[in-house]
Protein backbone atom coordinates (compact mmCIF):
# COMPACT_ATOMS: atom_id res chain seq x y z
CA UNK A 1 0.00 0.00 0.00
CA UNK A 2 1.37 3.22 -1.23
CA UNK A 3 1.42 6.06 1.99
CA UNK A 4 1.24 9.69 0.79
CA UNK A 5 4.09 11.07 3.13
CA UNK A 6 3.14 14.75 2.58
CA UNK A 7 -0.81 13.86 4.23
CA UNK A 8 0.93 11.64 7.41
CA UNK A 9 3.86 14.50 8.18
CA UNK A 10 0.44 16.94 7.70
CA UNK A 11 -1.77 15.12 10.17
CA UNK A 12 1.36 14.54 12.68
CA UNK A 13 2.72 18.14 12.66
CA UNK A 14 6.44 16.86 11.29
CA UNK A 15 8.96 18.17 10.03
CA UNK A 16 9.17 16.86 5.77
CA UNK A 17 12.40 16.87 6.04
CA UNK A 18 13.39 14.29 8.87
CA UNK A 19 12.41 10.30 8.00
CA UNK A 20 9.28 9.43 8.86
CA UNK A 21 10.16 7.14 11.55
CA UNK A 22 12.37 9.61 13.27
CA UNK A 23 9.81 11.95 13.38
CA UNK A 24 7.42 9.63 14.62
CA UNK A 25 9.87 8.53 17.44
CA UNK A 26 9.71 12.19 18.13
CA UNK A 27 6.42 12.81 18.72
CA UNK A 28 6.53 10.02 20.80
CA UNK A 29 8.69 11.77 23.30
CA UNK A 30 6.48 14.67 22.94
CA UNK A 31 3.88 13.41 23.32
CA UNK A 32 5.60 12.19 26.96
CA UNK A 33 6.70 15.41 27.92
CA UNK A 34 3.13 16.80 27.84
CA UNK A 35 1.72 13.99 29.29
CA UNK A 36 3.42 14.92 32.22
CA UNK A 37 2.20 18.31 32.14
CA UNK A 38 -1.40 17.52 31.45
CA UNK A 39 -1.60 19.61 28.83
CA UNK A 40 -2.25 16.21 26.03
CA UNK A 41 -4.38 17.17 23.46
CA UNK A 42 -5.94 13.81 21.34
CA UNK A 43 -6.21 13.91 17.71
CA UNK A 44 -7.92 10.95 15.96
CA UNK A 45 -6.06 9.78 12.74
CA UNK A 46 -6.85 7.91 9.67
CA UNK A 47 -5.01 4.92 10.37
CA UNK A 48 -6.02 3.19 6.70
CA UNK A 49 -2.65 5.98 4.97
CA UNK A 50 -0.26 4.15 7.51
CA UNK A 51 1.98 0.85 7.73
CA UNK A 52 2.25 -1.53 10.31
CA UNK A 53 5.13 -0.08 12.09
CA UNK A 54 3.64 3.77 11.73
CA UNK A 55 0.07 2.25 13.72
CA UNK A 56 2.15 0.74 16.13
CA UNK A 57 3.88 4.01 17.32
CA UNK A 58 0.63 5.85 16.64
CA UNK A 59 -0.63 2.96 19.47
CA UNK A 60 2.03 4.02 21.72
CA UNK A 61 1.25 7.79 21.69
CA UNK A 62 -2.64 6.88 22.05
CA UNK A 63 -1.56 4.92 25.09
CA UNK A 64 0.05 6.91 26.59
CA UNK A 65 -2.74 10.02 26.81
CA UNK A 66 -4.92 7.43 27.84
CA UNK A 67 -2.67 6.84 30.85
CA UNK A 68 -2.67 10.53 31.61
CA UNK A 69 -6.05 11.13 31.20
CA UNK A 70 -6.75 8.48 33.96
CA UNK A 71 -3.99 9.49 36.05
CA UNK A 72 -5.82 12.81 36.28
CA UNK A 73 -9.17 11.43 36.85
CA UNK A 74 -7.59 9.16 40.23
CA UNK A 75 -6.01 12.42 40.97
CA UNK A 76 -9.46 14.42 40.43
CA UNK A 77 -11.32 12.35 42.14
CA UNK A 78 -8.74 11.80 45.55
CA UNK A 79 -8.56 15.73 45.75
CA UNK A 80 -12.51 15.90 45.20
CA UNK A 81 -12.52 13.55 48.04
CA UNK A 82 -10.03 15.46 50.56
CA UNK A 83 -12.06 18.78 49.85
CA UNK A 84 -15.40 17.20 51.40
CA UNK A 85 -13.29 16.21 54.42
CA UNK A 86 -13.31 12.60 53.80
CA UNK A 87 -10.11 10.99 54.95
CA UNK A 88 -8.18 9.64 52.70
CA UNK A 89 -6.58 5.93 52.64
CA UNK A 90 -2.65 5.16 52.95
CA UNK A 91 -2.94 4.00 49.03
CA UNK A 92 -4.46 7.33 48.45
CA UNK A 93 -2.34 9.76 49.93
CA UNK A 94 0.98 8.00 48.04
CA UNK A 95 -0.72 8.30 45.20
CA UNK A 96 -0.82 12.08 45.77
CA UNK A 97 2.52 12.27 46.92
CA UNK A 98 3.85 10.77 43.79
CA UNK A 99 1.96 12.91 41.38
CA UNK A 100 0.90 16.36 43.07
CA UNK A 101 3.35 16.24 45.91
CA UNK A 102 2.21 20.35 46.58
CA UNK A 103 -1.57 19.10 47.09
CA UNK A 104 -0.07 16.87 49.37
CA UNK A 105 2.28 18.46 51.74
CA UNK A 106 -1.31 20.85 51.91
CA UNK A 107 -3.20 17.55 52.83
CA UNK A 108 -0.63 17.04 55.57
CA UNK A 109 -1.59 20.14 57.03
CA UNK A 110 -5.01 20.05 56.82
CA UNK A 111 -4.97 16.45 58.82
CA UNK A 112 -2.58 18.08 61.58
CA UNK A 113 -5.27 20.65 61.82
CA UNK A 114 -8.14 18.34 62.19
CA UNK A 115 -6.23 16.16 64.68
CA UNK A 116 -6.09 19.15 66.77
CA UNK A 117 -9.25 20.23 66.29
CA UNK A 118 -10.39 16.93 67.35
CA UNK A 119 -8.46 17.21 70.51
CA UNK A 120 -9.63 20.32 71.68
CA UNK A 121 -13.78 19.19 71.16
CA UNK A 122 -12.62 16.48 73.17
CA UNK A 123 -11.25 18.62 76.13
CA UNK A 124 -14.07 21.24 75.61
CA UNK A 125 -16.54 21.65 78.92
CA UNK A 126 -19.26 22.30 77.05
CA UNK A 127 -21.32 22.68 73.49
CA UNK A 128 -20.46 26.13 73.33
CA UNK A 129 -16.59 25.57 73.99
CA UNK A 130 -16.70 23.31 71.43
CA UNK A 131 -18.44 25.10 68.89
CA UNK A 132 -15.55 28.52 69.43
CA UNK A 133 -12.64 26.10 68.89
CA UNK A 134 -14.19 24.94 65.73
CA UNK A 135 -15.07 28.71 64.56
CA UNK A 136 -11.34 29.52 65.42
CA UNK A 137 -9.92 26.97 64.06
CA UNK A 138 -12.19 27.23 60.45
CA UNK A 139 -11.07 31.46 60.60
CA UNK A 140 -7.68 30.62 60.71
CA UNK A 141 -7.97 28.38 57.44
CA UNK A 142 -9.60 31.45 55.74
CA UNK A 143 -7.03 33.82 56.23
CA UNK A 144 -4.19 31.30 56.26
CA UNK A 145 -5.36 29.08 53.17
CA UNK A 146 -3.84 30.15 49.36
CA UNK A 147 -5.79 29.00 46.94
CA UNK A 148 -9.38 27.93 46.53
CA UNK A 149 -8.33 24.27 46.76
CA UNK A 150 -6.56 24.07 49.93
CA UNK A 151 -9.26 26.34 51.56
CA UNK A 152 -11.71 23.57 50.68
CA UNK A 153 -9.47 21.12 51.79
CA UNK A 154 -8.92 22.76 55.26
CA UNK A 155 -12.20 23.79 55.49
CA UNK A 156 -13.91 20.41 54.48
CA UNK A 157 -11.56 18.55 57.18
CA UNK A 158 -12.26 20.84 60.15
CA UNK A 159 -16.40 20.66 58.97
CA UNK A 160 -16.33 16.87 59.41
CA UNK A 161 -14.28 16.62 61.97
CA UNK A 162 -16.83 18.66 64.12
CA UNK A 163 -19.70 16.88 62.36
CA UNK A 164 -18.03 13.95 63.97
CA UNK A 165 -17.85 14.83 67.41
CA UNK A 166 -21.53 16.26 67.25
CA UNK A 167 -22.63 12.42 67.10
CA UNK A 168 -20.57 11.21 69.53
CA UNK A 169 -21.86 9.93 73.34
CA UNK A 170 -19.41 12.61 74.92
CA UNK A 171 -20.96 15.44 72.57
CA UNK A 172 -24.25 14.09 73.57
CA UNK A 173 -23.51 13.76 77.41
CA UNK A 174 -22.20 17.03 77.80
CA UNK A 175 -25.67 18.50 75.94
CA UNK A 176 -27.79 16.09 78.35
CA UNK A 177 -25.95 17.73 81.18
CA UNK A 178 -26.28 21.36 79.99
CA UNK A 179 -30.08 21.18 79.22
CA UNK A 180 -30.42 19.94 82.94
CA UNK A 181 -28.70 22.21 84.20
CA UNK A 182 -30.70 24.97 81.93
CA UNK A 183 -34.06 23.41 83.11
CA UNK A 184 -32.86 23.69 86.66
CA UNK A 185 -32.28 27.36 86.36
CA UNK A 186 -35.38 28.09 84.73
CA UNK A 187 -37.37 26.20 87.78
CA UNK A 188 -35.52 28.05 90.38
CA UNK A 189 -36.11 31.59 88.77
CA UNK A 190 -40.21 30.21 88.21
CA UNK A 191 -40.42 29.11 92.42
CA UNK A 192 -38.25 33.02 92.61
CA UNK A 193 -41.46 34.62 90.98
CA UNK A 194 -44.27 32.58 92.34
CA UNK A 195 -42.78 33.32 95.98
CA UNK A 196 -42.15 36.51 95.29
CA UNK A 197 -46.31 36.79 93.92
CA UNK A 198 -46.88 35.00 96.77
CA UNK A 199 -45.79 37.45 98.75
CA UNK A 200 -47.59 40.29 97.44
CA UNK A 201 -50.35 38.54 97.55
CA UNK A 202 -50.93 38.36 94.15
CA UNK A 203 -51.97 35.63 91.61
CA UNK A 204 -49.73 33.86 89.62
CA UNK A 205 -49.70 33.33 85.50
CA UNK A 206 -51.70 30.04 86.30
CA UNK A 207 -55.06 31.77 87.26
CA UNK A 208 -56.13 31.95 90.83
CA UNK A 209 -54.58 33.41 94.16
CA UNK A 210 -51.25 31.89 95.24
CA UNK A 211 -50.64 30.12 98.31
CA UNK A 212 -46.80 29.77 98.46
CA UNK A 213 -45.15 28.10 101.37
CA UNK A 214 -41.60 28.58 101.40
Amino acid sequence: MKIDTHSVGMNLGMDLSMPRSKQLDKKIAATKASASDGVVTVKKYDTDKFDDKTIEKLRTIDSIVEQEQNRDRVGERILNKAESGEKLTAKEMKYLAEKYPEMYEKYKKAEMEREALKQQLKAARNSVQAAQAYSDATMRAIKTSEGDGELRMRTGQLREEYNDYLKTNGYKKKKANEDDEENKSIAVKAMEVEGQLAAEGKTSSFGGKVDYKA
